[in-house]
């Protein structure tokens, strides 16, 4: 046997075949030499046990292969022993921790609150209002009457309008308003465009405005429960005509459950 090559790092073998350099080299038991992956099989290396008297069957060579990529991985391991550790502790440390977002955080803090809210919001309010509390038969009737009272944007297409009901919660001064708006916008500017026409005051946008000063737009899921619509959403798919729409200030107005 040739005398083994070596170089400037004493890492890989050469191919008994070919004598390229590999850093992974594939080990014939058979013949007791190293090939690349090229020259890793019995043909390609013309190995001499097949040559000679009982050469190994598809089986053998099958289960030779299957232990020369074991020892191919014990030796990848063995030029690298950390790589696989690491790669581990990565995808660890990079996994986040469920239950511990500032959205989450927010709920478990002061959801309480932003329920009460409401809950006092439709105590006093819900007798005053019948829409607020829609059968499905009765929701079509109320969505028949709304078209003809809502307002808003004369320029919206009369496919893309989207009939609703919105109120502003605020204990001393509640507003109400029936209003269309446009399936196509994004929530954000659903939400500037119900403070506009109810004249609420918007400071989204300030630089200085604090969260507590902040409006936050709900939708009525059902009794008792309501959600906070993301501002990067669209009407399409999250609001629908009939909905009730509620725009809450404070920091606390978060998802409710």
């Amino acid at each position: 046997m040739p005398e083994r090559e070596t170089g400037m790092l004493d890492v890989g073998k050469h191919c008994q075949y070919c004598r390229q350099i590999d850093f992974l080299p594939f080990h014939c038991t058979l013949c007791n030499s190293d090939f690349c992956s090229v020259h890793r099989t019995q043909e390609a290396h013309h190995c001499k046990a097949l040559l000679a008297p009982g050469a190994a069957t598809p089986a053998s060579r099958s289960r030779s292969s299957s232990q020369a990529k074991g020892e191919r991985e014990v030796y990848f391991k063995a030029l690298l022993p950390d790589k696989a550790a690491v790669r581990v502790k990565q995808e660890t440390s990079e996994k986040p921790a469920q239950g511990t977002s500032i959205k989450d955080r927010l709920v478990q803090r002061n959801s309480t609150n932003a329920l009460d809210k409401l809950k006092r919001f439709f105590a006093k309010y819900s007798s005053k209002r019948k829409n607020m509390n829609l059968s499905a038969s009765n929701k079509v009737i109320q969505v028949a009457k709304i078209k003809r009272t809502a307002k808003g944007d004369d320029k919206i297409p009369h496919p893309n309008r989207v009939y609703i009901w919105c109120y502003y919660i605020d204990e001393s001064n509640p507003k109400e308003h029936d209003i269309f708006i446009n399936r196509q916008w994004p929530l954000g500017r659903v939400l500037d465009y119900l403070s506009h026409h109810m004249d609420v005051k918007n400071v989204n946008l300030s630089a200085h405005a604090g969260s507590g000063e902040k409006l936050y737009l709900y939708k009525r899921v059902k009794e008792n429960e309501w959600k906070m619509l993301d501002p990067s959403g669209r009407v399409n798919g999250n609001i629908e005509e009939g909905d009730a729409l509620y725009l809450i200030r404070g920091n606390d107005m978060c998802l409710l459950k």
